[in-house]
């Protein structure tokens, strides 16, 4: 069995459609994972600072941004 998550806590994420009245697009954080509940996580979005609830195959995964070479 492979427990590995998707995502973990303060990891960026965007939804992929419409999820509770939020766009789909908007961003926010992972503040917490249901590993009682497979795929659930609590997310803190930007655009309303509002905790929910939302699954893993309403989310993707935002990439950290590279830093640039110091010049």
């Amino acid at each position: 069995m492979n427990l590995e998550l998707p995502f973990h806590v303060g990891d960026r994420i965007r939804t992929n459609c419409l999820l509770a009245g939020l766009p789909a697009g908007s961003c926010g954080t992972v503040q917490s994972v249901f590993v009682s509940v497979r795929g659930a996580y609590d997310i803190l979005f930007e655009a309303d600072q509002m905790r929910r609830i939302a699954f893993q195959f309403d989310l993707t995964l935002i990439p950290l941004a590279k830093h640039a070479a110091p010049v």
